[in-house]
């Protein structure tokens, strides 16, 4: 399989040299891939459900305005996604003085075209000084709303945990458009039993709840797929630290994910002036207990001046690699479009690394 590592860059090379550049960049030898997912939001809930749906042929753009000034300094210009709602954009420089944020422009559906309040727009860290080497960065998926929820939706939300209703999921529902406020007071209620951070913030007073998910990287290809699978009893921690010392600010205990790999931690203050990153302790698994270098962490912005009020803040998902990619990689990663191999996928070998 060192050969099948080859072949996906180089084939990843040339998929990517078609992609759009940007125009102006800090340092031109510098190269990022930002990464995403635009989805159709069927519940109305502002989060993604196992309904939700991708949106083939919405539009995105990447955006960067000086972090002083505020005024642009790069912008892509419009990015369409593909049959599964996916999107790349290719950026040159490091920004490490800018903020980035990829946005919503236009739906292609009629009856979802209404932006989510919390997933109009993603941060992404455009800048090798965040810790991180790697030359792909991930943006939050980005969600626009069905106009009237599915009937489904009570059964699946109910499922997920979300809230408790009395009534039967086999009588008529009750108007959907009511469904958001419940599912956020359920999950408010939800989460009151997690981790509660000392004061001493810029605004003692503000909330927020970080949620995000780890997984073990079953084809050791540092993303995730349908092989992919949650690692329940995963340990978290998130730490901030001041953006000009150093010196951390807060820091949680750590934190142990749930039988689907999900965690979840609320956090008191707002921290306007620390960079804040939910990172990888320990893998509860000793045959996938390989951090990631994209995804060992996660940076997750704790303050409403970013132009969001919500109190809800999802951390990219993290990764650990599986020590043996499984046998069933090759052929997957080969429908994902990722890399051509002349062999046929039996022809894998279950004890090879990718």
């Amino acid at each position: 399989m060192a050969k099948v590592q080859q072949i996906t860059l180089v084939s990843l090379a040339i998929y990517l040299s078609t992609l759009l550049g940007f125009a102006v960049a800090a340092n031109p030898e510098e190269k990022f891939i930002v990464e995403g997912r635009v989805y159709c939001d069927t519940c109305r809930v502002e989060f993604e459900t196992k309904i939700s749906q991708p949106l083939k042929g919405a539009s995105v753009k990447l955006e960067c305005r000086n972090i002083t000034s505020e005024k642009i300094v790069s912008h892509s210009q419009d990015v369409a996604t593909d049959e599964a709602g996916g999107y790349k954009i290719e950026v040159k420089g490091d920004h490490e003085d800018e903020i980035c944020e990829v946005s919503l422009v236009k739906s292609p559906s009629a009856d979802c075209n209404e932006p989510t309040e919390v997933w109009r727009k993603a941060r992404v860290v455009l800048t090798k000084a965040d810790g991180v080497s790697g030359t792909y960065r991930f943006a939050n998926n980005l969600g626009y709303m069905k106009k009237e929820a599915l009937p489904e939706c009570k059964k699946v939300l109910t499922e997920m945990g979300y809230f408790e209703l009395q009534d039967e999921i086999g009588e008529e529902a009750e108007d959907m458009a009511n469904i958001s406020i419940i599912a956020l007071l359920c999950f408010t209620i939800c989460v009151s039993s997690s981790l509660n951070y000392s004061y001493g913030a810029a605004e003692e007073n503000m909330q927020y709840m970080v949620v995000g998910h780890v997984y073990c990287d079953t084809c050791r290809v540092e993303f995730e797929t349908k092989l992919s699978e949650p690692l329940a009893g995963a340990v978290v921690k998130l730490e901030c630290r001041n953006r000009t010392n150093e010196a951390i600010t807060y820091q949680s205990q750590e934190i142990v994910a749930n039988s689907y790999g999900d965690y979840h931690i609320m956090v008191e203050g707002d921290y306007e002036e620390s960079d804040c990153n939910v990172a990888l302790v320990r893998s509860p698994r000793a045959d996938c207990s390989d951090p990631t270098e994209a995804w060992r962490k996660s940076r997750v912005v704790l303050t409403t001046l970013d132009g969001l009020s919500n109190k809800l803040r999802f951390a990219n998902n993290l990764g650990f690699k599986k020590d043996i990619a499984l046998p069933h990689c090759t052929r997957v990663l080969q429908e994902m479009g990722y890399y051509e191999l002349n062999q046929e996928a039996g022809d894998f070998n279950p004890s090879s690394k990718l």
